[in-house]
């Protein structure tokens, strides 16, 4: 299990990822949402990769928190 950290352009709404668990959000000056994931195996970040496609959201960056 790993901890990854998401940005997406725009502050997007927390109540569309409801049904994760272990996702903290947080919404930057700049006008980005920061995702991070706790605990998470490749199958669960797959989910949250593919939530974000289907919201149509632009994904700034990934990155696995060591």
């Amino acid at each position: 299990m790993t901890n990854y950290e998401i940005v997406v352009q725009g502050h997007i709404d927390k109540r569309r990822f409801r049904d994760m668990a272990k996702i903290e959000f947080e919404y930057l000056p700049n006008g980005e949402t920061k995702i991070t994931c706790l605990q998470f195996d490749q199958a669960a970040l797959h989910a949250v990769l593919t939530k974000i496609y289907d919201l149509g959201l632009n994904l700034q960056s990934l990155n696995e928190l060591r």
